[in-house]
């Protein structure tokens, strides 16, 4: 049993992760953004 890896195989894998690292990271920006609005009120 062989597999046959390409350049495209290679392209997406790369592409789809670094899809899933971007939207991790904008929802911990969101997560933040969210508490300091948070904190924001409490303060006012």
């Amino acid at each position: 049993m062989g597999f046959e890896v390409d350049n495209n195989d290679i392209d997406e894998l790369v592409e789809e992760h670094s899809q899933e690292l971007t939207t991790k990271e904008l929802m911990e920006l969101h997560y933040v953004s969210q508490q300091e609005s948070c904190e924001r009120e409490y303060r006012y």
